[in-house]
């Protein structure tokens, strides 16, 4: 699992069929202190995330497999919302 921040959407208007209808995030991901890696990636969204919200990730085909439906070519999705990280120091 990785942690991430929305940061803006990608609206698909033709594509492979898994994609239409699908939210797709754009996600900055995040280190283990909540600061920005500078990696960027796009994320099929589960749990309905907005911009400016931190961001549980699965990665693979376990994050695909969360997916119903015709599954889209996709191998990164939301799966919770993150109202707090805790690191011990």
């Amino acid at each position: 699992m990785h942690v991430g921040k929305a940061v803006g959407s990608v609206t698909v208007s033709k594509g492979e069929p898994g994609l239409i209808g699908k939210k797709l995030i754009i996600i900055k991901f995040l280190d283990p202190d909540g600061k920005e890696t500078g990696k960027y990636s796009i994320a099929v969204d589960k749990m309905g995330a907005g911009a400016g919200e931190t961001v549980l990730l699965v990665k693979g085909k376990e994050g695909v497999d969360m997916l119903t439906g015709h599954k889209p070519p996709a191998d990164i999705t939301i799966c919770g919302i993150i109202d707090d990280i805790y690191v011990k120091k």
